[in-house]
C-alpha cells in the first residue's frame, strides 16, 4: 500500500454487482461504466499569452469552417439535406472530435518543450481541408456577385487589428521580462 500511495495509485473496493445492497447502488454502478475514469476540467487559457490565445483561436477558426462546410454541403452543392451522408458525417465529426478537443488541450497544458499534437487533431484537420477544398472546387461560380468591397476592408480591418494587437501585447509581455533581468 505504500508504493500505492507513493505514486498517488487509488484503492479500489472490488464488489460484484451482486453483492452491491440495493438497486441503486446496482444503477449507479451499472451508468458509471459509462462515464470517464475521472472528470477533468478543460482550462483553455486564451488570454495566457499571445501565443496562447492564437492557439485558442485557431481551434475556433477550425471549429467555423467545419461547421460552413456542413452548411454548404447541405444547402449549397447537390447533396440534398435529408441525405443519410451529411448525418453520417455529423456522427464522424462527433466522434473524432470528443478525442481530437482532449489531445489539444493536452498539447497546449503540456510543460515539454519538445511537445507533438496527437494525431486525432491531424486527422481532424486533413478532413477539414480536405472538406474546405471540395468547397472551393465545387462552389466555384455558384456565386457569380463577388464580395462587396466593404465587407473586404472590413475583414482586412479587423485582421489588421489582431494583428496590431497581439504585437502591442507581446512587446508589453517583452518588456517586462527585460525590467525583470535587470
Amino acid at each position: 500500500m505504500k508504493t500505492v500511495r507513493y505514486f498517488d495509485g487509488r484503492t479500489y473496493e472490488w464488489v460484484g454487482l451482486s453483492r452491491q445492497p440495493n438497486i441503486i447502488s446496482k444503477v449507479k454502478r451499472t451508468l458509471g461504466q459509462f462515464t470517464p475514469a475521472r472528470w477533468d476540467k478543460d482550462e483553455w487559457y486564451p488570454l495566457l499569452g499571445p501565443w496562447r490565445f492564437i492557439q485558442v483561436l485557431s481551434l475556433c477558426i477550425v471549429f467555423m469552417v467545419v461547421e460552413l462546410n456542413t452548411f454548404f454541403l447541405k444547402f449549397c452543392l447537390w447533396i440534398p439535406p435529408r441525405n443519410p451522408l451529411i448525418v453520417y458525417r455529423l456522427v464522424l465529426w462527433w466522434l473524432i472530435a470528443i478525442p481530437t478537443i482532449r489531445e489539444y488541450n493536452t498539447y497546449l497544458q503540456d510543460r515539454k518543450p519538445f511537445k507533438k499534437v496527437g494525431s486525432f487533431c491531424w486527422l481532424s484537420l486533413a478532413i477539414c481541408i480536405v472538406e474546405l477544398l471540395i468547397c472551393i472546387k465545387f462552389g466555384h461560380g455558384l456565386f457569380p456577385k463577388s464580395m462587396p468591397s466593404w465587407l473586404i476592408t472590413l475583414w482586412t480591418a479587423v485582421a489588421l487589428l489582431l494583428v496590431i494587437f497581439l504585437l502591442v501585447w507581446t512587446y508589453k509581455i517583452y518588456r517586462t521580462m527585460i525590467r525583470k533581468r535587470l
